[in-house]
């Protein structure tokens, strides 16, 4: 598997001048009526990859590396261009297996365990505390209710029984008031009848005293006129 880096220009490390630059953009534009020659290469998920190179390209690569001066930063280019090539290699596959897939695997579960673990637990554990602590709330207010209908029945219990005794002594209240009043009213009759009859035994010896004396006189008077009569 292969692909031709004609279409694509290769990536360039930052080490590299203006110069190297220019030289690779000017012989990638005339690789592209050039026969190619094929390179075979190593990507970095060890499994051999087939990179079309020009040959333009190879032989003004082979010049420019007999100088000293340009070794690294021809070795830097064609490590790009491969790393370039390997990578496009497979640009058109729906999923490409390499070692980039297990590594995001792997820090996908890394993060999911930190979350878990610094996130999830923490909050789980909080919400739970805050839960439980409602339902003991909760709990505790059903229990008050059941206690504040128990003493309002108490308490209704006590105002019935209050009313009762309030009746009742309401009750022995007017009875005793009853035979309070009648008794002072008997107490008062009989005074009244006593001096009732203690005023009609005066007037009856005021009656007789008053008879005596009218007796009297009369008897006098008579004798007076039949003396004068006589005389």
């Amino acid at each position: 598997r292969g692909t031709h880096l004609s279409a694509y220009p290769s990536p360039v490390d930052g080490t590299q001048n203006n110069t190297t630059s220019s030289t690779m953009m000017s012989t990638l534009k005339l690789s592209q009526a050039r026969p190619r020659s094929v390179v075979r290469c190593s990507s970095s998920s060890s499994s051999s990859k087939v990179v079309a190179v020009p040959a333009v390209v190879s032989a003004k690569v082979s010049s420019f590396m007999e100088s000293k001066s340009s070794k690294a930063i021809v070795t830097t280019v064609l490590g790009n261009a491969i790393v370039a090539g390997s990578s496009m290699a497979e640009s058109g596959a729906l999923f490409d297996f390499n070692i980039t897939l297990p590594i995001m695997t792997a820090q996908f579960v890394t993060l999911m365990v930190l979350l878990d673990n610094l996130w999830f637990k923490p909050v789980g554990a909080v919400l739970d505390e805050r839960d439980e602590k409602i339902r003991s709330q909760l709990g505790g207010v059903k229990d008050n209710a059941g206690d504040i209908k128990r003493m309002e029945e108490e308490a209704d219990e006590v105002l019935r029984s209050a009313q009762k005794d309030v009746a009742a002594l309401i009750a022995t209240a007017k009875e005793d008031a009853q035979k309070e009043c009648d008794s002072k009213l008997a107490d008062e009759k009989a005074k009244v009848d006593r001096q009732l009859a203690s005023s009609i035994s005066d007037l009856e010896a005021e009656k007789a005293a008053t008879l005596a004396n009218l007796d009297e006189a009369v008897s006098t008077l008579s004798k007076s006129i039949v003396e004068k009569v006589l005389a």
